[in-house]
């Protein structure tokens, strides 16, 4: 776009540039949000060259795209030159081509030779753009990219005419530089406008609970969804510790993870929120940190969800059950019954020395066999309801059979008296056990285990320790599949899932609350 400058007019005193560039740098940094940059920057710098047209444009670096924002110092005569032109002048916009792309891209002073037939792209003939000059009494033409940190945000061309002056090349390169700044400002600050706008109108229109917290726990927001879904009024709530909304007796055996949200980990939490009416519902929330600084959490009512869930769950618990006693009372006695008689005929056959007494003695074996499979098979299918004495024994049996099938320590430790636990708790919390010590064998390689059942307050806490190598979920097929039951398992019962693992070993933790005594 022409040739730099190397000869310029100084028109004012050095100590006026001074002057002047300290002022409009104050004006740059202070300007509200709501004022017009383009214009400022437009008649701010024809302030300082006098009688001169300015043109300022916005520059798309992904569209290539230059539009004309300002345009001062025309006058009357603007459409006149319009019409000569056969082009619209205000609001010019053209893609521009590589040669200057370039130009502009530099952020240097030039003079463009070919006056307004190159500065409008060469899109209007010479002639009209030589007539249009010589009515509006250009003399010269200058133009410069507005650039800041290695980004043009925009473009200034300059026409001057009689009466204008021009100023230190110095001088108005650090004014146009001001005003990259300034655009670069404006243009930060108008995508973070955009941003937010986008966000409220996801939030607003989210049927979820959207709570904006920032790390001390504090509501800084909430979404109308939220405020439906929870029974509370948002001022009511903005400014509240998030401790407002969450069930007291809960958080006695499951803590809310606040290391966690310090740390800005992005994690899901399953636990009640209390509404405006007292009553709690189950909320399933996704907690992730926001750029600001803020934490996000969005929260959806999963109550009737959780509820068919634990019917399923119940009702196919109940049906393994009812599976297992028939295979333990009606099955199994009757194959302990037809072994007896196989024995009994056995004996004698042997004592009349019949030669089918071995195959006898044989089929009486293999009955037997078939009653321990039997009574295997009803336990996998019952762990719990078929021990005589619940939870503990159940436990006690399980860390037997791992202890004879693995050849490892486990052994079960309970520190209270039997709990009282509803049959879903006591199956859930068996499984949970089962899992653990599997893994503790196929993935910590652990030769000791230890299943230990205690009560802390209101609320129990099984936990099961080895002294394995330590594993990592994505280290588990699935992958982690059997940790993640885990967890289901814990909030089917409104308990907590802690697992933690290192080289010398595991622990996982389930903390449940224990259901209320007379």
């Amino acid at each position: 776009m022409g040739t730099e400058i190397t000869d310029t007019i100084i028109t004012r005193s050095a100590e006026g540039h001074l002057e002047y560039l300290s002022q409009t740098a104050l004006e740059f940094v202070s300007l509200p949000p709501q004022t017009d940059i383009y214009h400022h920057i437009a008649t701010r710098l024809r302030q300082l060259l006098g009688e001169a047209v300015i043109v300022v444009c916005s520059y798309d670096s992904e569209t290539r795209e230059l539009c004309q924002r300002s345009l001062v110092g025309v006058g009357q005569w603007l459409e006149s030159l319009s019409m000569m032109a056969g082009t619209q002048l205000r609001g010019f916009k053209r893609v521009l081509n590589v040669e200057a792309e370039k130009q502009i891209n530099t952020g240097r002073l030039v003079k463009v030779e070919e006056g307004l037939y190159e500065a409008l792209l060469r899109s209007v003939p010479r002639t009209a753009t030589r007539a249009i000059e010589k009515v509006a009494g250009v003399q010269a033409v200058y133009g410069m990219g507005c650039c800041a940190n290695g980004k043009c945000f925009g473009s200034i061309l300059m026409l001057l005419r009689s009466g204008s002056v021009m100023p230190p090349t110095p001088v108005l390169e650090t004014f146009v530089g001001q005003a990259a700044l300034a655009l670069q400002k404006h243009h930060a600050e108008a995508a973070l406008r955009h941003s937010e706008e986008k966000f409220r109108n996801l939030m607003e229109k989210a049927t979820d609970t959207c709570l904006i917290l920032n790390t001390d726990g504090i509501i800084c927001d909430i979404n109308q969804g939220g405020c439906n879904a929870m029974g509370h009024a948002r001022t009511a709530l903005i400014g509240q510790p998030i401790s407002v909304l969450l069930d007291a007796n809960e958080l006695i055996s499951k803590p809310f993870p606040w290391d966690r949200m310090k740390r800005r980990d992005v994690f899901i939490e399953t636990r009640h929120l209390r509404r405006g009416d007292g009553t709690c519902a189950l909320f399933e929330s996704q907690v992730a940190p926001h750029s600001d600084g803020h934490v996000i959490v969005i929260s959806r009512d999963i109550t009737e969800r959780r509820r068919l869930e634990s019917e399923v769950v119940e009702t196919s618990q109940r049906v393994r059950e009812a599976m297992g006693r028939e295979l333990h009372d009606s099955l199994g006695q009757k194959l302990i019954g037809i072994s007896y008689l196989c024995a009994s005929l056995g004996d004698r056959l042997t004592d009349q020395g019949v030669a089918e007494a071995a195959e006898a003695e044989r089929l009486a074996t293999l009955l037997r066999e078939s009653v321990g499979q039997v009574r295997q098979i009803a336990q996998g299918l019952c762990p719990v309801d078929l021990a005589p004495y619940g939870i503990s024994v159940a436990l006690t049996n399980l860390a037997s059979r791992v202890s004879n099938q693995f050849g490892v320590r486990c052994q079960f430790i309970q520190n209270v008296e039997e709990m009282i636990l509803q049959d879903a708790s006591t199956t859930h919390l068996y499984l949970i056990a089962q899992e653990a010590t599997s893994n503790a064998i196929r993935h910590g390689r652990a030769d000791s285990i230890e299943i230990e059942l205690r009560t802390r307050l209101h609320h129990g806490m099984l936990e099961i320790r080895d002294n394995g190598c330590g594993f990592a979920p994505s280290s588990i097929p699935g992958p982690g599949l059997g940790l993640r039951i885990m967890k289901y398992r814990a909030d089917m019962i409104n308990g907590g899932l802690e697992v933690t693992s290192a080289v010398t070993g595991s622990t996982v933790r389930c903390t449940f609350p224990l259901p209320a005594t007379g």
